[in-house]
């Protein structure tokens, strides 16, 4: 055996031991925590966007949290209400930027929950995937550091005219990037 194959064989082992980041299982089932950067993947509302959760700051910015987008239902599209209530309204969203296109000077991203760090992890549902399309004139390059996201949320079906809410179910519009300040 190569010490490549070796390598491949452990790096398997060990992420596939590590819990996958799925909020399917029971309640009564106990969640293990899986920490990267000192951070619990699990715990989703850990990431929060700074503001009240569906409450605007001082400057008009409504919270928003990836367990909000998580209870999002399909056929037919039903959203938790709070988040439906933000269609079309400025949030702040946080979470870890996985390039759209290309890893450099970037108009466009995907925001995800967790750090895409892992390849041989289940994939983020598609409710757990935002698309961020950074304001006219704005780019930016790709890093591995959580963000928080301000920009106007639209939601797939709500009879918005955007191209990206055929891919996607959720899109934040005009948006800019901030470092995430922690809790």
């Amino acid at each position: 055996m190569r010490l490549h194959d070796v390598i491949s064989v452990v790096s398997l082992a060990f992420c596939c031991a590590l819990p996958s980041p799925s909020f399917a299982a029971s309640p009564a089932a106990p969640k293990k925590p899986v920490l990267f950067g000192g951070r619990n993947v699990h715990d989703v509302d850990l990431i929060t966007s700074g503001a009240l959760v569906g409450k605007p700051d001082p400057n008009g910015v409504n919270g928003a949290t990836f367990a909000m987008l998580m209870k999002t239902l399909t056929n037919p599209m039903r959203y938790d209400p709070v988040l439906e209530s933000l269609d079309g309204l400025r949030v702040s969203l946080s979470g870890y930027i996985m390039p759209y296109d290309t890893y450099i000077k970037m108009k466009q991203f995907q925001l995800i929950y967790a750090p895409p760090a892992c390849p041989y992890c289940d994939p983020p549902l598609p409710s757990e995937f935002v698309l961020v399309r950074l304001k006219k004139g704005e780019t930016r390059d790709y890093n591995d550091e959580p963000v928080k996201i301000v920009g106007r949320l639209l939601l797939r079906g709500k009879g918005h005219n955007d191209p990206g809410l055929r891919e996607y179910y959720y899109v934040i519009d005009e948006a800019t990037v901030e470092k995430y300040g922690g809790l």
